[in-house]
């Protein structure tokens, strides 16, 4: 019952319990309760480096996550820097095509409309004043 225990979970506080609850009495006994410890131990240790293995392991995963995180970081801060650089660049264009766009409005003079085209407006059958 108790190496059951110790397969499953094993804590400072739960070996040392173990060994406490081993009474050492008379030549066989002591031989015997050096044994159980001895195991007891060595169960411990076999439980505590399966844990370790598994836990390098899953380091060693997560390590491989983080580098490919951080690279797929440093590519998105690259696309986001040359986007916030082309807007900029588009932004620019834009104003100055305004610009240019009002100055050639502000140059034109505005078209008044002929009589002519002013009562071919107003003969047809559909208009509304």
């Amino acid at each position: 019952m108790l190496w059951e225990a110790l397969d499953k979970k094993v804590t400072a506080l739960l070996v040392e319990d173990a060994v406490e609850s081993v009474k050492l009495r008379g030549a066989k006994l002591e031989l015997k309760a050096a044994g159980q410890v001895g195991w007891l131990f060595l169960s411990a240790l076999r439980t505590v480096y399966r844990k370790t293995l598994t836990q390098d392991a899953e380091i060693r995963k997560l390590r491989d996550e983080v580098a490919a995180l951080q690279e797929r970081q440093l590519l998105m801060k690259e696309t986001i820097e040359s986007a916030v650089t082309r807007c900029d660049q588009m932004k620019a264009r834009c104003t100055a095509l305004a610009v240019r766009v009002a100055k050639q409005k502000s140059r034109q003079k505005p078209k008044i409309p002929s009589a002519v085209q002013v009562r071919a407006l107003v003969r047809k059958e559909n208009w509304d004043p």
